[in-house]
């Protein structure tokens, strides 16, 4: 087996991923009493040479909006799955990220997807393989708190999101990534909503 190189920037413990301190249900969720987290699960399909980006919408329910507040997702961890490549001979790498606005601007350049202000979470991963027989296994898991210390997570105030993929190597491999977020909902002020949005899109 060739070397392998993986490029993550993930926290190695996962126990802190919701807070150890106990929070009032009005502070985590602003009143929604949406405490436990939920899931949402999408999956992209790439092939080396691609650089695009998959909408989905928010699982927001826009009738919670009130006159003095707003509902919105607040993501609070992140596992990605990364299964599905036959690798041949030679080099790849894949990056993934979300984001509130599509990132396929054309360039190619998988930095776009990380360092976009709008992107939220990503993962990169490399390899270099010196057979085609060098590389096989049958799942890699990275796991990814966003959460801080008392459990409050990321806000998404827009109605959708997005999944974007750089793929770069060797022609004809092929990539297949699972998303799953951990997320609840919080109500923020209409003037926090309006804040957020107009710098998320």
């Amino acid at each position: 087996m060739g070397p392998l190189g993986i490029n993550s920037f993930f926290p190695t413990s996962h126990s802190n991923y919701m807070s150890k301190r106990k929070a009032s249900g009005s502070t985590l969720t602003g009143g929604t009493g949406d405490y436990n987290p939920q899931t949402y699960s999408v999956q992209i399909d790439s092939t080396v040479g691609d650089y695009k980006s998959v909408q989905y919408p928010t699982p927001v329910p826009r009738f919670g909006t009130s006159g003095t507040s707003s509902t919105v997702m607040e993501v609070l961890r992140v596992i990605w799955i990364l299964d599905d490549i036959p690798t041949p001979a030679g080099q790849y790498g894949l990056t993934v990220s979300l984001s509130t606005a599509a990132l396929d601007d054309g360039s190619g350049s998988t930095i776009r997807l990380v360092a976009d202000p709008r992107t939220f979470a990503f993962f990169s991963f490399d390899g270099i393989f010196a057979t085609a027989a060098g590389f096989a296994y049958s799942s890699r898991v990275f796991d990814q708190n966003l959460s801080d210390g008392s459990g409050r997570g990321i806000l998404v105030a827009t109605d959708s999101f997005f999944v974007n993929v750089g793929f770069q190597g060797t022609a004809g491999t092929t990539s297949k990534v699972a998303v799953k977020i951990y997320y609840r909902l919080k109500n923020i002020t209409l003037q926090e909503y309006v804040g957020i949005v107009q710098s998320q899109q």
